[in-house]
C-alpha cells in the first residue's frame, strides 16, 4: 500500500551503497518528477529508514523546497513536504542490502567503487547470516560476470589505499595496488640485503642550493616532504650558540628561502602528500601564509615537539625553551596511517654534529603517521641526514638536499645507517 511522510522525517542510512549523484541526472530527474509526477515510490524499513530510491527523494527535496506539489500517476496530489512510500516492514539488513543493489546498481551504472562497496556488503551479510554465497552464483543474481564480480569484491578489499580508490576502472585499481605491493617488496628485499657503502644507498643526496635543485625535481613524485630549514631567527648572532650555525639563518634570507621552498615542495609531491616543516613560533603564522598562497592545506594547529630539555637563552629574565613547533600541511585527500598526538615527547640530540640536527626517533613519528614502505621522501634541507637514518628503519626511499659542506659530509656518512 502506498502511504506518505513528510520528507524531513526520513532517515538515511550512513552506509548507503551509492555515494555519487551526477547533478546533470538530479536535475533531469527532478523535471520528470515535476512535469510529469513520481511514478514510482522510494521504499522505506520500519516506516522512516531508507532502504531504496534516493535519486527519487534527493530530487524530492528540491521540488518540495521550491514550493511545487507533486502528483502521483494516479493523479492524486501529494500534501505538501510530503513524499510517497512503500514499507516493506522490518526488512533484514541483508534484504536492505540487495534492494537497494537492485535499485541503484541495475537501472544505472554507478561508479566502479559504489558497485564494489555494494557487493562486498551483500557478501558480508550473507557470511554473518550463516548462508555465505559464491561468487559465480552472487553474479547470477545481479547479472554480472563471475570475473566482473571477483574483480570488483577484489578492489573492494584494497580501497583503504587513496590512490587505488580514485582509479578509473576495478581493474585499474587493482593493477596500481599490485604495483605498489611490488615497489614495496624490492624496497624490503633491498633493505633485507643491506648496502656497503654510500655509493650502493637507495638513497639520493646532493649538494646544492635547495632553491636551484628542486627545480630539477620531476613534478607529483613525492609522497611525504619532511624538512628543517632555517628558522629566520639569526641563530648564528647567539653568541656561543651560534659557533656552529654555518648559515644564513637571517629573517631576510628565510623570506627569499621559503616561498621557493613551499611552492616547489608541492609541485614535487604526490597529488595526495604529507608535508611537515619545523618552524620558529615567531614565523608560524607567516609560513601558514605562505603555505596557503602555495597551494597547501595548512593543519589548524601546529605540532608540538615537547623536548622535555632545552635552551636557556636568557636565565635571568625568562623561561627555558622547551618546545618547537612543526606545521603539518596537507595535499589532496592523503589519508594518515596512524592516529598519534600532535605533542610528540622525544629527547633531544645529546652529541650534535650540526648545531639544528633533530633525533631520529622524531623524524620516525612523523613519518609513521604519513609514509609507507617504498614510498618516496623528500628532506630538501637535510643538515646532518637525520631523514637517511629515519628512513631505512621505515624502509622509505629519500631524496636529501644540504648546501654546507660539513652538513653533506655528515650526511653522506650516515646515509645508510640504522643508529
Amino acid at each position: 500500500m502506498i502511504r506518505t511522510i513528510a520528507v524531513e522525517k526520513i532517515k538515511i542510512p550512513a552506509d548507503r551503497q551509492r555515494t555519487e549523484f551526477p547533478k546533470l541526472e538530479h536535475d533531469e530527474l527532478v523535471e520528470s518528477i515535476t512535469s510529469l509526477g513520481l511514478f514510482q515510490p522510494i521504499i522505506l524499513r520500519n516506516g522512516s529508514i531508507l532502504a531504496a530510491g534516493e535519486r527519487r527523494l534527493r530530487a524530492m527535496y528540491d521540488i518540495i523546497a521550491r514550493g511545487v506539489n507533486v502528483r502521483l500517476g494516479d493523479g492524486t496530489v501529494l500534501p505538501t513536504g510530503h513524499v510517497a512510500y512503500l514499507d516493506f516492514g522490518d526488512l533484514s539488513p541483508l534484504e536492505a542490502a540487495q534492494v537497494e543493489y537492485d535499485e541503484n546498481f541495475k537501472r544505472k551504472d554507478p561508479s566502479w567503487q559504489d558497485k564494489a562497496r555494494g557487493l562486498e556488503k551483500i557478501m558480508a551479510l550473507r557470511a554473518a547470516a550463516g548462508n555465505p554465497v559464491k561468487q559465480k552464483d552472487l553474479a547470477s543474481e545481479v547479472h554480472e560476470t563471475p570475473g566482473a564480480v571477483h574483480e570488483l569484491l577484489k578492489a573492494a578489499r584494497l580501497m583503504a589505499d587513496p590512490e587505488v580508490a580514485k582509479a578509473a576502472t576495478a581493474k585499474e585499481a587493482i593493477k596500481i595496488s599490485e604495483r605498489k605491493q611490488k615497489q614495496q617488496d624490492q624496497v624490503r628485499a633491498l633493505f633485507q640485503a643491506g648496502v656497503k657503502s654510500s655509493a650502493d644507498s637507495i638513497h639520493t643526496l646532493v649538494r646544492a642550493d635547495a632553491r636551484d635543485y628542486l627545480q630539477t625535481l620531476p613534478a607529483g613524485h613525492f609522497s611525504v616532504i619532511l624538512s628543517d630549514p632555517p628558522y629566520g631567527i639569526g641563530a648564528q648572532s647567539f653568541g656561543e650558540q651560534s659557533d656552529d650555525h654555518d648559515y644564513d639563518d637571517s629573517y631576510e634570507a628565510w623570506q627569499g628561502l621559503m616561498p621557493v621552498l613551499l611552492s616547489q615542495c608541492f609541485r614535487v609531491a604526490k597529488a595526495d602528500a604529507h608535508a611537515y616543516f619545523f618552524c620558529d613560533p615567531r614565523r608560524y603564522d607567516e609560513l601558514i601564509s605562505m603555505a596557503r598562497r602555495c597551494g597547501w592545506n595548512p593543519w589548524h594547529v601546529p605540532l608540538i615537539w615537547d623536548k622535555a630539555n632545552g635552551t636557556l637563552p636568557e636565565p635571568d629574565f625568562g623561561p627555558r625553551r622547551t618546545y618547537e613547533m612543526i606545521v603539518y600541511l596537507r595535499k589532496g585527500k592523503r589519508k594518515v596511517f596512524q592516529v598519534a598526538s600532535d605533542v610528540i615527547r622525544c629527547s633531544p640530540v645529546q652529541n650534535k654534529r650540526h648545531p639544528a640536527q633533530k633525533p631520529v626517533d622524531l623524524y620516525c613519528d612523523l613519518l609513521a603517521r604519513s609514509a609507507e614502505v617504498g614510498d618516496f621522501i623528500l628532506d630538501p634541507c637535510c643538515g646532518s641526514g637525520s631523514i637517511f637514518v629515519a628512513a631505512n628503519r621505515r624502509k622509505l626511499i629519500a631524496t636529501g638536499c644540504e648546501s654546507v659542506a660539513s652538513a653533506h659530509a655528515v650526511s653522506m656518512e650516515r646515509i645508510n645507517h640504522v643508529e
